[in-house]
């Protein structure tokens, strides 16, 4: 199970980051790229998509 304040530090971060950096995120046009049970498998998911990004958060 997902904690829910993990994803109050994850939304606290983008808020962060757009108020810090100035930039806008377009959340109607943002999508899943992965879905993992395993959180193992989700963490490594999750860097080879951000690996692969030419402008990521990260």
């Amino acid at each position: 199970k997902s904690h829910p304040m993990k994803y109050v530090t994850t939304f606290g971060y983008l808020i962060r980051h757009r108020l810090e950096f100035g930039h806008h995120f377009n959340w109607e046009k943002s999508e899943i790229l992965d879905r993992e049970f395993s959180l193992g498998k989700r963490l490594v998911s999750e860097m080879l998509f951000i690996k692969r990004q030419k402008n990521s958060l990260n």
